[in-house]
Parts: C-alpha cells; structure tokens; sequence
C-alpha cells in the first residue's frame, strides 16, 4: 500500500512538472524567446574578447581563449535547447509566416557552430595561428549578430515586443 501511494504521489508530481512546462510553450513562449537572445548576446560577447585578445599587441593567452571558447559552446549549445522550445510554440500559420527569417536564422546559427568547432580545433594545437583565431571569432561573432537579427524579426511577426533595458 505504502508503495502505491509513493508511486501515485510521484505520478501526481510529474504530472505538476509536465503541465507547467506545457503551460509555458502552449503560449508563445516569450520567455525562451528572450533568452535565446541572452544566449546570443553572451556568445558575441565571448566572440568579440577572443577576437580583442588575438589581435593585441601582447602575447597571446592561450588558456584564456580557451575558457571563453568553452562557455561559447556552452551558450550555442543552449540556444539550440532554447530554439526546439521555442519551435514548439509555432503553429503552422506561425511557420509560414516566419519561414524566411527562420531560415536564416538556423543558417547563422550553424554557421556560428561551425566556426565554433574550428575554432576549438585550432585552439587546440600546439601553435596557435592568431589569424585564424581572429578569423574565427570574427565569423562567431558575425553569424551570431545575424541570427540575433533575424529572430528579432521573427519575434516583431509573431507579436512579441522586444524592450532592451534602459
């Protein structure tokens, strides 16, 4: 007996997380849509210190560009988590109206991540090239920029107001 009531209580609580969670993406999920944002924003920021660091007049430090490279995967990683959430708020009305923004916005999003890998690669050897670190996070922080102007688009279409904070 005490075993069903554990198991109905687990039931009852899982039920709790799952409704919530629907609750949040049923609507149009302005939420993860903002933090999309936030993690695009991080991720230029990381890029543009990367980039400052390889064109400096002083030695290059490797480990550093290493540690902001790690958290860029990290914020890509996680706009692409915050993405499916987010695309699971269209309806199909919503696809079409946003396809072209959309798809650009998925394009810049992997062109960030294949840079990201280069990156990561190049950083990885022995003798860093500072040219194509440069290159590199320069290309992150460019891809990034677009796929933060295309899903404010995306958001101006499906009636989400965006307000920078003052």
């Amino acid at each position: 007996m005490k075993h069903l009531i554990n198991i109905l209580s687990l039931l009852v609580i899982l039920s709790f997380l799952s409704f919530g969670q629907q609750a949040k993406i049923n609507g149009k999920a302005e939420d993860y849509h903002f933090v999309m944002l936030l993690d695009f924003s991080h991720t230029m920021d990381l890029a543009q210190a990367i980039y400052n660091q390889s064109v400096a007049p002083y030695e290059f430090n490797s480990s550093l560009a290493k540690e902001s490279m790690e958290r860029i995967g990290k914020y890509l990683d996680v706009a692409r988590v915050h993405h499916a959430l987010v695309h699971k708020s269209f309806t199909a009305a919503d696809e079409l109206n946003i396809s072209e923004n959309h798809k650009a916005f998925f394009d810049s999003h992997t062109k960030a991540n294949e840079a990201y890998e280069m990156l990561k690669a190049e950083l990885a050897r022995s003798k860093t090239d500072r040219g194509k670190v440069k290159d590199l996070s320069n290309a992150i922080y460019q891809e990034t920029k677009k796929a933060i102007v295309e899903h404010k688009e995306v958001m101006k279409k499906l009636g989400i107001e965006f307000k920078a904070p003052s």
